[in-house]
């Protein structure tokens, strides 16, 4: 039997629990997995299923269970006056999860020890294989670990998720140790490294390809480009991570106050986290002035760095130098220790870590993964193999291909399987830039819609020109284009004076003044009449200004 553990052990309260909890119980049964989790969430189980978006089940990689279906999980409750208590004598919940992380806490295990033996009971068994635990371990779970002399598997998203566009899910997963450090991942690397090793190692650029975000593969060019800035700091979304800061009294004003004192305060640029929660309804996806995506802030940067945020990964991928410190981070050992550094991450290590440490969403919570990984000892090599076939089957790559090809015919591949526009594909193959760009608008798309069901997304680099913005979409439709829509910033809200329209060289007769365009939804209908079959080039030009 496995056991599931899913605790509130951050700020953001059960409505940030309860998608884990959906995505467990989802795939429980087949796993022969106990889920535990707060009394609360039972109580709300009907609500929150009910009221989660499909694309969370989709993008998620969970499913919605029927009632009968449901009862069939096997589940445990933990009644919310023991951390209720807790926090309450303890006056802040910084404390309360400061004390759980470091201090065992018997109310606390009781309850989940009497929930354990319960199941094992019930099902006759006497042996818990493994226990996972959502997020950071407290003291009582990892207790837990030597009570039934069975490994802890700590695990947390990595910043790679379908649900933000990505082409898979990947994990962190830390077994008997914590997801906020870094030596387990570079004890595992140096293990790899001495060992046997897949002989493909990938560029960041064909990483990018298979894993990064369709609508980003337009601004892979740009990784060549001068940035803007010397060093982006991504702010965390809480004040303190409780776990981080018992190891360390690390803050995010602690690293302005270090890039202060080796950098010009110009030179640098700082991104606030979307999720703070104390900016109540005006975050994430809700925050006009807040790209959703960090993909022009990183690019926008020589160096990026943060105290813990998963955004450091996205830079790595995107060849951005990386400034961490303090051992918080499985991360860390690609960076650099020093914020004036220069120096890239190691393409060996990076592909480690993309195929041999992070697990895909299929592969996390596989009870035959596990019992593999945890019986047989595979090698850093068989694990990373393991991944790398998942990966292989997942696509539909010709891996017998792929171990013939060299970098660019493996990067125009990759791009093929993934339908990326011929004449895309030859522009990334060849040159660089050659136009000047503004990271503040740095790319905008249009989508084409032929009907209500049938609509394709294309996004440019815009070319900058004095104090004009010129979107370029070169694009070859199959069959009649109806509508086009015209999203100048993508996912940020600002005012955009459209001054001129030019479909294959013609003119348009449209006028459009200025006005503002809400951060998501606010594409301009182009109001074309009919955009017949066949090769064509859309040529926008206009001016932007923020609030």
């Amino acid at each position: 039997m496995f056991v599931s553990i899913i605790f509130d052990a951050e700020y953001f309260g059960m409505g940030e629990r309860y998608k884990w909890f959906l995505k467990n119980i989802s795939h429980a049964r087949e796993n022969d997995c106990l889920v535990i989790t707060h009394k609360y969430i039972e109580e709300h189980y009907e609500e929150y299923a009910k009221n989660c978006e499909s694309r969370f089940y989709d993008e998620f990689e969970m499913r919605r269970l029927g009632k009968e279906e449901y009862q069939d999980v096997s589940k445990g409750f933990i009644r919310d006056e023991i951390f209720d208590d807790l926090e309450e004598r303890l006056v802040s919940r910084s404390e309360m999860l400061l004390f759980l992380l470091q201090n065992r806490y018997p109310r606390l295990e009781m309850e989940l020890v009497r929930i354990i033996e319960e199941e094992l009971a019930k099902r006759k068994e006497t042996k818990v294989e493994a226990i996972f635990n959502c997020l950071d371990t407290f003291a009582s779970v990892a207790y837990l670990g030597e009570k039934y002399q069975c490994p802890i598997i700590s695990y947390c998203f990595s910043a790679v998720k379908k649900i933000h566009g990505y082409t898979q899910t990947l994990y962190v997963a830390a077994i008997d140790g914590a997801i906020r450090q870094s030596e387990e991942a570079e004890k595992r690397y140096m293990t790899y490294k001495s060992g046997k090793q897949v002989p493909i190692v990938f560029s960041n650029r064909e990483l990018l390809a298979i894993f990064g975000k369709k609508k980003n593969i337009p601004l892979l060019k740009i990784m060549e480009c001068e940035p803007e800035h010397e060093l982006g700091i991504c702010k965390m979304a809480c004040s303190i991570y409780p776990y981080d800061y018992s190891k360390y009294k690390y803050t995010d004003t602690d690293l302005y106050y270090e890039a202060r004192k080796k950098l010009k305060t110009t030179d640098i640029i700082i991104r606030d986290h979307p999720g703070i929660p104390w900016n109540g309804n005006d975050k994430g996806p809700k925050k006009e002035h807040e790209r959703n995506d960090p993909i022009s802030f990183i690019l926008s940067c020589k160096r990026v760095t943060s105290i813990d945020s998963q955004i450091l990964l996205k830079a790595l991928l995107w060849d951005r130098t990386t400034f961490l410190r303090g051992n918080l981070s499985s991360l860390q050992f690609m960076c650099t220790q020093d914020i004036c550094s220069v120096e890239k991450v190691d393409i060996h290590k990076l592909n480690y870590y993309m195929f041999g440490y992070l697990i895909p969403s299929a592969l996390m919570f596989d009870a035959d993964y596990w019992r593999w990984r945890f019986k047989q000892k595979p090698s850093e090599y068989d694990i990373y193999m393991k991944h790398f076939n998942y990966y292989m089957d997942y696509f539909g790559y010709d891996k017998e291909m792929f171990f013939r090809m060299d970098e660019e015919n493996r990067f125009s591949y990759v791009l093929k399987m993934r339908h990326i526009d011929k004449r895309m594909i030859q522009d990334l193959l060849t040159g660089d830039i050659d136009f000047p760009i503004n990271y503040e608008v740095l790319y905008s798309k249009i989508v084409l819609k032929a009907a209500e069901d049938i609509s394709e997304e294309i996004t440019c680099v815009n070319e900058q020109s004095g104090g004009i913005i010129r979107s370029r979409f070169k694009f070859k439709n199959e069959i009649t284009i109806k509508q086009l829509i015209y999203y100048p910033f993508v996912d940020v809200g600002g005012f955009a004076d459209i001054k001129s329209i030019r479909i294959d060289d013609v003119k348009s007769s449209r006028n459009e003044n200025v006005r503002y365009i809400e951060k998501g939804n606010g594409g301009i209908d182009m109001e074309v009449r009919e955009i017949a079959p066949g090769d064509h080039e859309i040529s926008i030009d206009w001016v932007y200004f923020f609030q």
